[in-house]
C-alpha cells in the first residue's frame, strides 16, 4: 500500500504531506477543487511523462516522495535487489524531482534510479485508472489489449511484436536493396564503359608532372641542336662559312709576307685562329652528337599529355582523383553483381520469418477465441451486481484475407500487425431483447464506466498489484447504481489499497478512509488543502455531497446513516 505522501511545489499544491491508509479510500471536494491532481502526483511519481508546466509558477522544481509498504512476495523486492538497492521494514521510498529545464531525477530508498527501473517496479505497485481510460473503451484497438491482458497472453504478443517487428526489418532491407540494385543498373553501363577508358589509359600517379619535365628536357635539346648546326653551318659547312674565307685570307696573307716580312706575323695569327675553329667544331660536333634527340618521343610525350589533359577535363579533378574514382566505380559494379545473390538471402530470412510470425499469430488466434468465451462470462457476472445483471458481452473476432498480407496461414495470407491477425471488438447489449452491437456506438456514460469497473475487477494485472486508483469511475451513474459500484469498490479493496475520487456520497459513505480536497484562493494564489476526516468531518462532507450548501439536520441525519449502514457491511 502506499503509506505516506508528499508533494511540493506541484501544479497548485505548495507543500503536502498525507497520510494514507489501507482498504477503500475516498477523495472527495468541490468541482475543481483539485482532486485529480492527487493521482496525478502519484502517476508524476511512478514516471508517467510531463513537462516543467507541472512545476508550481514562480517555483524552479516539484519534488513528489511516497513510502510504500509490500507484502514479501512482492516482485519489486527482487527487481531491486537485483539492481543493487536495499531494502529494510518491507518498505520503499520513492523519490522524483523536476527541474524547470525539464530534467527528471529519481531516487529509491535515497539511491539514484533510472527512469526504466521506476517503470518496471511500478507494475508491480499500482494500476492508475485516470478520467481519460475508460474514454479508451471507446478505441477499438484497446479491446484487444483488454482479452490479451485477461488471457495472459501478453508474453505471447509480445513474442509475436518483436518477430514482426524483425520481420519489417527485413521486408525495408530487401526493399532498399531492390532500389539500390535499380539504381546501380542505370548507372552500371555508364561506369563499365569509363572503368575501361581509364584503365585503357593506364594512368600512373604524377604521371602528368613527370612527363611534363620531359617535354620541357627534350625541347631544350631540339634548341641545342638547332644551335650547333647553326654554329656549324655559319663556321666550317656553309657556303660562305668563316673557316673557308679565314683559309682564303691566311693564303693571300702569306703571300704579301713574301713581299714583305712584316705580314708574316698576322698569318702566323690567322693560321693559329683557323686551328682554333677546326678544334672548336671538332667539340662542337661532339656535343652534338652526345644530344639524344627523338621527334617520334617528343610526339608520343605531346600526344600522352593531351590524352591526359583530355580525361582530366572529362572527369573533373587530377590523376588522383581519376585513380581514385576508378576504384569507387569498380566497388559499385562489383557490389551491383552481388545484388541478386544478397536479395536471395534476404528472401530467404524474410520466409523464415513469416512462417516463424504466422505461427505465433495462429497460436495466438486460436487462444484469444478460447479466452473470449471465459471473459465473456466472467464480464457478465462482474456486471451484474453494478445494475447490469441483463447485460449480454460478446467478444467479435475477425480475420481478413489479403493476397498482399504479411501472414501465410494454411495456404492463405491475412492482414495483420505486430499484434497479430485479429481484430477484436467488444459487442454489448444492456438490455435484454437488445441484438449486441458495437460498445463504441450504443454505451453511455453510466454503462462506460460500470463495464470498466468490471473490467478490472475480473483484470489479472489489477488483481496482482496492490494499489489500483480510480478517477471518476462513477461518471454518469447515480442512485442504487452508485451504490452497487461503491459495493464493487469495496470488494475489491478487500485485499488491496483502492483510492477512488468519487462524487457520489453512496460510494464516500462506503469509504474507511475518506480525504477532502479544498481549494484555497489567497489574494493571487491559489492553493489546496487536503485533510483526513474524521467520523464527524465524514458526516458533514456527506451530507455536502447531499444536498449542496444547503445542509439540513435531515440531510446530516441522512449521511449519518449511511455511514451507519455501511459499517454494517
Amino acid at each position: 500500500m502506499l503509506k505516506y505522501l508528499r508533494i511540493k511545489n506541484y501544479a497548485i499544491v505548495d507543500d503536502l504531506s498525507l497520510e494514507l491508509k489501507d482498504k477503500l479510500t475516498v477523495i472527495t471536494g468541490e468541482t475543481g477543487a483539485g482532486k485529480s491532481i492527487l493521482i496525478g502526483a502519484i502517476a508524476f511519481l511512478l514516471g508517467e511523462k510531463v513537462t516543467q508546466d507541472i512545476i508550481q509558477t514562480n517555483k524552479d522544481y516539484t519534488r513528489v516522495e511516497g513510502v510504500f509498504s509490500l507484502q514479501p512476495e512482492n516482485p519489486v523486492f527482487s527487481i531491486l535487489k537485483d539492481s543493487g538497492i536495499e531494502i529494510e521494514n518491507d518498505e520503499i521510498i520513492i523519490t522524483r524531482e523536476l527541474k524547470d529545464n525539464n530534467r527528471s531525477r529519481y531516487w529509491i530508498n535515497g539511491s539514484p534510479a533510472l527512469s526504466s527501473l521506476i517503470s518496471r517496479i511500478s507494475e508491480h505497485l499500482i494500476d492508475l485508472h485516470g478520467q481519460h481510460e475508460q474514454q479508451s473503451l471507446l478505441k477499438v484497438d484497446y479491446h484487444r489489449e483488454i482479452l490479451d491482458n485477461f488471457g495472459n497472453l501478453l508474453p505471447l504478443t509480445n513474442s509475436l511484436s518483436k518477430k514482426f517487428d524483425e520481420y519489417l526489418s527485413l521486408i525495408n532491407k530487401l526493399k532498399q536493396l531492390e532500389e539500390k540494385r535499380k539504381a546501380f543498373q542505370k548507372d552500371k553501363e555508364l561506369f563499365k564503359y569509363q572503368i575501361q577508358e581509364i584503365e585503357r589509359a593506364r594512368l600512373k600517379k604524377d604521371e602528368d608532372i613527370i612527363l611534363e619535365e620531359e617535354l620541357q628536357k627534350l625541347s631544350n635539346i631540339e634548341k641545342l641542336i638547332q644551335d650547333c648546326n647553326e654554329i656549324d653551318e655559319s663556321l666550317y659547312t656553309g657556303d660562305k662559312n668563316i673557316f673557308s674565307e679565314l683559309s682564303y685570307i691566311s693564303k693571300k696573307i702569306k703571300s704579301l709576307g713574301e713581299f714583305n716580312p712584316d705580314f708574316i706575323k698576322y698569318y702566323d695569327e690567322i693560321s693559329q685562329f683557323i686551328v682554333f675553329i677546326n678544334e672548336f667544331i671538332s667539340e662542337l660536333r661532339k656535343f652534338r652528337n652526345t644530344l639524344d634527340f627523338d621527334p617520334q618521343k617528343l610526339q608520343i610525350i605531346n600526344d600522352r599529355l593531351t590524352e591526359i589533359k583530355r580525361l582530366t577535363k572529362k572527369y573533373n579533378g587530377n590523376i588522383e582523383y581519376i585513380l581514385d574514382l576508378l576504384e569507387k566505380m569498380k566497388k559499385i559494379v562489383s557490389e551491383s553483381d552481388t545484388f541478386e545473390e544478397e536479395e536471395m538471402e534476404l528472401a530467404i530470412k524474410v520466409d523464415l520469418i513469416t512462417k516463424d510470425m504466422s505461427n505465433l499469430a495462429y497460436e495466438l488466434h486460436k487462444k484469444r477465441i478460447e479466452v473470449s468465451n471465459k471473459f465473456k462470462i466472467e464480464l457478465e457476472k462482474a456486471l451484474s451486481p453494478l445494475g447490469l445483471d441483463k447485460a449480454i458481452v460478446e467478444i467479435d473476432i475477425k480475420t481478413e484475407e489479403n493476397e498482399n498480407g504479411p501472414f501465410i496461414i494454411d495456404g492463405k495470407k491475412f492482414n495483420g500487425s505486430n499484434y497479430g491477425i485479429d481484430r477484436i471488438e467488444i459487442l454489448f447489449s444492456a438490455n435484454p431483447g437488445e441484438k449486441v452491437k458495437p460498445l463504441t456506438s450504443i454505451i453511455s456514460g453510466g454503462e462506460l464506466s460500470r463495464v470498466m469497473l468490471a473490467i478490472k475487477s475480473i483484470s489479472p494485472t489489477a488483481n496482482k498489484v496492490p494499489i489500483l486508483t480510480f478517477d471518476e469511475i462513477d461518471s454518469g451513474i447515480g442512485g442504487s447504481i452508485a451504490q452497487a459500484v461503491g459495493s464493487k469498490l469495496s470488494e475489491l479493496a478487500k485485499n488491496r489499497q483502492i483510492i477512488v475520487i468519487t462524487h457520489l456520497p453512496q460510494i464516500a459513505s462506503l469509504a474507511k478512509n475518506h480525504i477532502k480536497v479544498e481549494k484555497i484562493i489567497s489574494g493571487n494564489n491559489t492553493l489546496i488543502n487536503v485533510s483526513s476526516l474524521n467520523e464527524n468531518e465524514r458526516v458533514e462532507e456527506i451530507a455536502r455531497m447531499l444536498a449542496g450548501k444547503t445542509i439540513t439536520e435531515k440531510t446530516l441525519e441522512h449521511a449519518r446513516e449511511m455511514l451507519e449502514i455501511s459499517k454494517n457491511k
